[in-house]
């Protein structure tokens, strides 16, 4: 499934700013997340439900420090988790488009679409295919954009070297980005700067995926992140006809 969500903060409710660049953050014009997966799974503890997502994901920021200047920055995720809380207030809030089905979210706080399109009637789709362009490919077509051009790239989303990177809403990590230890090996040292929007970034990955999730099920996990990072490099996107995201990547799970 495609998963965008407008603004991040606005989600978790907070109004939370943030530094960039040892500055102070004025103003965000952007906080969006977006997340193309083919595993999610909920894991049930003492505090309540947890909501993970996995495949390839970006958190794009667009915003000002108190120069007034426009900075755009971007995280690469492969992991998204969200507490009940988090996800219940997503999936209740104010429809922007009448639309009965489970599968699908369409509203204020998200749109969720399912990857895979072929049980839903003509109708269904054409419905579909308009909410998507008019609400999420036309308003944030440049986040859609950096994240098929950043997961094309050579080295990015490598579950192998860098490991996990989950943008969480869990009440213990909440709006933080957690990394695995992998990533202290490798040279990216840009990316654990604070940036617009996220509390603070913390080397927690590998604890929480370990508590969390057996053995068998990391492999699992991991191949679905592989797989779809394979997809990004081997098929090409139609980027004037961006529902062809959907139509590229299901075709890809499919063989």
């Amino acid at each position: 499934m495609i998963l965008i969500i407008p603004h991040w903060n606005e989600l978790l409710g907070t109004v939370f700013k943030g530094f960039y660049a040892k500055r102070i953050v004025s103003k965000i014009h952007l906080d969006t997340v977006i997340m193309i997966s083919s595993l999610e799974c909920t894991v049930t503890e003492k505090t309540g439900t947890s909501y993970f997502l996995f495949g390839i994901g970006l958190y794009f920021s667009k915003f000002e420090l108190d120069s007034g200047r426009y900075i755009l920055d971007q995280r690469e995720i492969n992991t998204l988790l969200l507490s009940d809380f988090v996800y219940d207030y997503m999936a209740t809030a104010k429809q922007i488009a009448l639309y009965n089905d489970d599968d699908v979210i369409i509203n204020e706080l998200a749109i969720k679409i399912p990857l895979d399109l072929s049980k839903k009637t003509g109708t269904q789709k054409a419905f579909i295919k308009g909410v998507l362009t008019r609400n999420v490919f036309i308003p944030y077509k440049e986040v859609i954009l950096r994240m098929l051009e950043h997961g094309q790239k050579t080295g990015t989303y490598s579950i192998n070297q860098t490991g996990y990177k989950i943008l969480s809403s869990h009440p213990n990590n909440f709006n933080r980005i957690l990394l695995s230890d992998a990533f202290k090996k490798a040279k990216h040292s840009d990316y654990v700067q604070p940036t617009a929007g996220v509390s603070n970034i913390q080397f927690l990955a590998d604890k929480i995926m370990n508590e969390f999730f057996n053995p068998q099920e990391l492999s699992r996990i991991n191949h679905s992140i592989k797989f779809l990072k394979y997809i990004f490099t081997k098929v090409e996107f139609d980027t004037s006809y961006l529902f062809s995201i959907l139509e590229t990547i299901k075709k890809g799970l499919l063989r």
